[in-house]
């Protein structure tokens, strides 16, 4: 035997390996493992399970944002950027090392580092609802709950596991944008964490426990200026980082709204039978440059299209309705068996099409059903033709119809 083989280390088969994989269901597993071929199987023999996790992950959420790429083709791709990534990290680490040893901490700057915020998008890792919003005298309290979803796209780490870090802040409108650090964000008191919300954990219900992540908040209101601004509510779910959370929760002089009241222009509704679903239910997207709003009456979701709105002229215009879920195993099979772990029951403006059946004024109204079969975390529309011409997500307001 020669020197290469002598001290050729022994591979561990993918199969020991794929068994030490963990943060992913037994059931999509199995699926995964039949999906993938020998050669990719290979590949992933020179990773450790912790590896070949992330790799499979990564991938599911590539597909998740719309990749067609073959699962052992985005597989070897990504496992071939690690390579890569892992030289050009050991190469900038000695200097890593050089720039921290020179870095002094002390507990000023640790404590003003907490203050400060770096506003990024909640995206589709973050779930929440506002239960109620009151004043007693000058004190506003926000009741709700907030937490990290755990799922098969990546290892848990969530708000129950530490809701006691759990900061929450206002920010002006003109500051509430992406990738800006405000210098008028305002703090509110967390008064309780670690809530018991069983309702919650029994909606979302899947393999994982979310009963611990409700919330109580108060903030005088002397701090704010409501009737010269609007403000976005912010969650800092680790008081040692410096992401803020931006919501799509909105405190305004009339109270809590879930689209920007930039945009919050009233409809022309009265003495229709559409001025009940405007007035009693939760604008949810507000899109005027493109005449469509979404409102939430109960468990029903109404796509409202004005005079500015673009119908196709074969009466096919294509909305999107897109749904991400906790609980992936009550999709349709043809969804698990593609590896789409989301729910899309998009359709036809006009197949779902309400205006005979009520009197919409000068408007034209769609009319959807929230699926009760499974739970909602976000939810993604828009008008789409031969690719999307406009997309808004948001989530569902849950004290409206479930918790």
């Amino acid at each position: 035997m020669g020197l290469k083989g002598l001290f050729k280390s022994k591979r561990t088969p993918f199969d020991e390996l794929w068994k030490q994989v963990e943060g992913i269901p037994e059931g999509v597993k199995k699926q995964i493992a039949s999906d993938l071929s020998e050669k990719t199987k290979k590949r992933l023999e020179k990773h450790s399970p912790k590896e070949i996790e992330t790799i499979i992950n990564e991938a599911f959420a590539e597909i998740n944002h719309g990749s067609v790429e073959q699962i052992d083709s985005l597989i070897r791709r990504i496992e071939m950027g690690k390579k890569k990534k892992k030289k050009i990290i050991i190469n900038a680490l000695a200097i890593v090392i050089i720039i921290v040893v020179f870095i002094n901490v002390n507990i000023n700057i640790l404590n003003e580092q907490k203050k400060n915020l770096a506003l990024i998008s909640d995206g589709s890792s973050y779930c929440y609802g506002i239960d109620s919003l009151n004043r007693d005298g000058d004190t506003i309290s926000i009741n709700g709950w907030f937490l990290e979803l755990r799922s098969v796209m990546k290892k848990p780490m969530t708000v129950s596991d530490d809701a006691a870090e759990l900061k929450i802040a206002l920010v002006p409108l003109t500051e509430a944008h992406i990738n800006t650090r405000p210098e008028n964000a305002v703090f509110l008191n967390v008064l309780t964490m670690k809530d018991n919300r069983s309702d919650v954990n029994e909606y979302l219900k899947c393999e994982y426990d979310y009963s611990k992540c409700g919330f109580s908040a108060t903030i005088d209101v002397k701090d704010l200026d409501l009737e010269m601004t609007s403000y976005r509510l912010v969650f800092k779910p680790d008081a040692m980082k410096t992401d803020g959370i931006l919501s799509s929760v909105y405190l305004t002089k009339k109270g809590i709204e879930y689209t920007d009241p930039n945009h919050n222009f009233d409809l022309d509704t009265l003495g229709t039978d559409l001025d009940r679903i405007v007035k009693n239910g939760v604008r949810l997207v507000s899109r005027p440059e493109f005449g469509c709003y979404v409102y939430q009456l109960e468990d029903k979701l109404y796509w409202i299209a004005d005079e500015d709105f673009t119908f196709c002229d074969d009466g096919r215009t294509y909305i999107q309705y897109q749904m991400e879920t906790t609980q992936v195993d009550k999709l349709p099979a043809d969804r698990l068996r593609n590896n789409w772990f989301w729910s899309n029951i998009g359709g036809c403006f006009e197949d779902y099409e309400v205006t005979n059946q009520l009197d919409c004024g000068k408007y034209r109204v769609m009319m959807r059903n929230i699926p009760q079969e499974y739970s909602v975390t976000r939810i993604i529309t828009g008008y789409y033709q031969d690719g999307w011409v406009w997309e808004s997500d948001f989530r569902p307001c849950y004290a409206c119809y479930v918790i």
